[in-house]
């Protein structure tokens, strides 16, 4: 799975990513930081309010769960 941009600022996208996928952020010590729905690989995931740091960005969708680290600027 990749996440675009990476390094993120305010947003990123996943690429490819299925119809009303479920995405979940997760900061170093485990704390969910964000959690929704994306209807479309177009739809951005907002991380404008996230400290920087490293997270990771769990996605279930058809394919099934699949998990990423993301770099917030």
């Amino acid at each position: 799975m990749i996440l675009a941009p990476d390094p993120a600022s305010t947003f990123f996208r996943i690429p490819g990513l299925n119809a009303s996928a479920t995405v979940r952020v997760f900061d170093a010590l485990g704390r969910e930081a964000i959690n929704g729905r994306v209807a479309s690989a177009q739809e951005v995931v907002d991380v404008s309010a996230l400290r920087p740091g490293v997270y990771r960005v769990l996605v279930q969708d058809t394919r099934g769960l699949r998990v990423a680290t993301l770099v917030k600027d």
